[in-house]
């Protein structure tokens, strides 16, 4: 009997110490792959956090400029609007006798010889009303009224009226004056007076695209 428990003893301390060997190698087994397993994610983490950051880096860098570029074009459109209302200005503050030349060659290309019409002045050019129609001999007469604008002319055939005023030329032609003006202050090689606002869009538009672009990185970086 005691030679059985012995051995049954034995025997147990054997499958024992083959039960605790097999266990460490499972062990050390588990150990092994959980680093790797870590590892791997440590590294896809790294790789995520890598391209997450470059696509803020980029949008970055494409936002900057960006705004870069709409400044200066707000500050080349604040310019254009500068030498325009200089113009208008300097139209404005012409001599007497400049203005009187001036104004009779308007009303040169607008006489057909026999017609008679009314002429309205500003305000502040009618001192200077009847010397500018004296040479037409009544075709044109100088409105004793002064009109609401800062210069030019106004020409009135019945019910017919030619608005030949400084501030309704700048109006109707405000997009044509822009492109000379922005071409007076660019160089000709750049034409970005005529591609201002082109220019504009397409920053917008690619602005747009650098969004998307940016939102579909860090939705797929969270999955």
């Amino acid at each position: 009997m005691k030679a059985i428990q012995d051995r049954i003893v034995e025997e147990a301390n054997e499958s024992a110490e083959q039960v605790i060997e097999r266990a460490r190698h499972q062990t050390s087994q588990i150990i092994a792959d959980a680093k790797a397993e870590a590892e791997k994610i440590t590294v896809s983490a790294q790789e995520e956090a890598s391209q997450m950051m470059e696509t803020r880096l980029n949008r970055a860098r494409s936002m900057s400029s960006l705004e870069k570029r709409k400044a200066a074009l707000s500050a080349r459109q604040k310019l254009v609007d500068q030498v325009i209302s200089e113009a208008v200005a300097h139209l404005c503050s012409l001599s007497p006798a400049e203005k009187i030349s001036f104004y009779q060659d308007i009303l040169r290309s607008q006489d057909n010889g026999t017609s008679t019409a009314e002429v309205v002045f500003s305000k502040q050019d009618m001192a200077i009303s009847e010397k500018v129609t004296q040479p037409f001999e009544g075709r044109f007469k100088a409105a004793g009224t002064a009109g609401d604008f800062l210069g030019g002319l106004v020409i009135r055939r019945g019910r017919i009226e030619e608005n030949l005023t400084f501030d309704l030329i700048i109006k109707n032609n405000r997009s044509e004056l822009v492109q000379v003006a922005a071409g007076v202050l660019t160089p000709a090689k750049d034409g970005s007076g005529e591609r201002a606002g082109s220019d504009e869009q397409s920053d917008e538009n690619a602005a747009g695209s650098t969004d998307a672009a940016y939102s579909g990185n860090e939705e797929g970086t969270k999955a």
